[in-house]
């Protein structure tokens, strides 16, 4: 079994302009034209292919349509990151130290994927944004689809910078990593960057349990400084 190591941010419904605006300039698609999305009378840009809503099992969406009605929307996108050695070395063909007859084929994919200007796309991510209508919070999950993909969400700087970048433009509430059985590494909470990571009790299905536990847990550790 590969790496399925995610982000998910959660926005404010006021703030979602802000976070769709920034996503759309950071992101990549196949598809010259984005998606068209209308949340509270405002169209915004989506970059990526492949959508669907509410549930996975419906048929994909025809392009020329604007999404108007949904609880939640599944499509796959690319990420736009600032170059650096970690990237690299997740690309495909990257074995040069041991196979040289490689080159020409990592040649090929890079000069696709580099965008010019320190820029190079990262894909896909298995994307999703949901609404959570009981608290007017929106939902963003991001997840890498291979394990080389998961190891950069872990360990990259340029993808931390691409994500701190994204939780301040969006003012998220929270931001962590879903790093399966290693936890999930909060990253951004109450506007601020944070590091810590829980392993256990965290339940990513519910919104309000994961304020609560939030809430216990800064609680905690506030205690113990005093």
């Amino acid at each position: 079994m590969g790496l399925d190591y995610s982000i998910r941010t959660y926005v404010k419904k006021e703030k979602i302009s802000n976070s769709l605006n920034w996503l759309f300039e950071n992101s990549w698609s196949n598809e010259k034209v984005p998606q068209k999305l209308l949340i509270n009378g405002e169209l915004f840009n989506i970059n990526g292919d492949y959508f669907k809503i509410d549930d996975y099992q419906n048929k994909y969406l025809e392009r020329n349509k604007i999404i108007e009605h949904f609880q939640k929307i599944y499509f796959t996108t690319s990420l736009v990151f600032e170059i650096e050695p970690k990237i690299i070395a997740s690309l495909p063909g990257w074995e040069l130290e041991y196979r040289m007859d490689l080159l020409e084929d990592f040649k090929e994919h890079f000069e696709q994927v580099y965008l010019g200007d320190g820029k190079i796309r990262i894909g896909g991510f298995d994307s999703t944004i949901s609404k959570l209508t009981e608290q007017d919070v929106y939902e963003i999950d991001l997840t890498a689809l291979t394990s080389d993909m998961s190891r950069l969400i872990e360990d990259s700087i340029s993808v931390k910078k691409w994500i701190l970048e994204f939780s301040r433009a969006s003012d998220s509430l929270l931001t962590y990593l879903d790093l399966e059985h290693n936890g999930r590494r909060l990253v951004f909470y109450n506007g601020k960057e944070i590091d810590c990571t829980i392993k256990e009790g965290f339940d990513v299905d519910s919104y309000e349990s994961v304020k609560n536990i939030l809430n216990d847990y800064f609680t905690l550790e506030f205690n113990k400084k005093i």
